[in-house]
């Protein structure tokens, strides 16, 4: 398939789900919770590489993405980077991760 032939065919499934395309994979969460909780600049980009890291090792278990939402494994992973990196108290972490999300104005989850 060349190029404009994959568009077009994005194009069509796209306009066949109303354009509804939801954050399907748990690294499109982690940087919006890691937000949420307060992080910018350098220290958020360190943050979502770590996120990113630990995501990546679920790939190869097909139990975790089958098993558990992509927004779950985002607030593990969240968590996992804290604890990592700044000692935080990962039970803490996954606490304030669900008040963030219960708190999205935009009722995403």
């Amino acid at each position: 398939f060349d190029k404009a032939c994959v568009l077009k065919m994005e194009s069509l499934v796209l306009r066949e789900l109303g354009w509804s395309v939801n954050d399907v994979v748990a690294a499109a969460h982690a940087p919006r919770l890691l937000y949420a909780l307060g992080f910018a600049g350098d220290q958020h980009a360190e943050l979502v590489t770590k996120t990113d890291l630990f995501l990546l090792s679920t790939l190869y278990d097909p139990n975790m993405c089958h098993v558990w939402a992509p927004s779950v494994l985002a607030a593990a992973a969240v968590a996992l980077a804290l604890s990592d990196r700044h000692g935080c108290d990962a039970a803490g972490v996954v606490k304030r991760v669900g008040e963030a999300f219960a708190s999205d104005e935009n009722g995403r989850r």
